[in-house]
């Protein structure tokens, strides 16, 4: 099963990227969606989507609605839709999804929680008196 490309077109708001060349080191907060190619250490809060590529590095925990990871993660991923983990992947963390799907090549260790319940409780609230990107 293809999945679905997460980056359709936006309603005004502007996506937010981190290059392969990037590293940021503290916590990312944005209301819009964000692609990671680059390094973060820091937790990834996004009320949009997640997509991590395949040369990038995250050491923190991800929340988002639909999170698709190509690349490196340590970390817990909490996403209100769903968890693509593509064949590149690397994943250590606990999962809360409403639903996953990972392909053939994929790495991942940790506990998860998948079913749709997980819709509401994984919805994404930015911590206050943080700067939204």
């Amino acid at each position: 099963m293809m999945a679905k490309p997460i980056f359709q077109e936006t309603t005004g708001k502007m996506d937010v990227y981190i290059s392969a060349e990037s590293t940021i080191t503290g916590d990312l907060t944005t209301k819009s969606n964000i692609k990671i190619d680059g390094r973060v250490q820091g937790n990834v809060n996004a009320t949009g989507n997640v997509q991590i590529g395949s040369s990038a590095l995250v050491e923190g925990n991800i929340n988002g609605i639909d999170v698709q990871i190509a690349g490196n993660v340590n970390g817990n991923i909490t996403a209100s839709g769903g968890l693509m983990l593509f064949g590149s992947a690397k994943l250590t963390g606990d999962v809360k999804a409403a639903s996953m799907e990972v392909e053939k090549g994929a790495s991942y260790k940790g506990n998860m929680v998948i079913g749709p319940e997980q819709k509401e409780s994984a919805k994404v609230v930015p911590p206050p008196n943080k700067t939204a990107i």
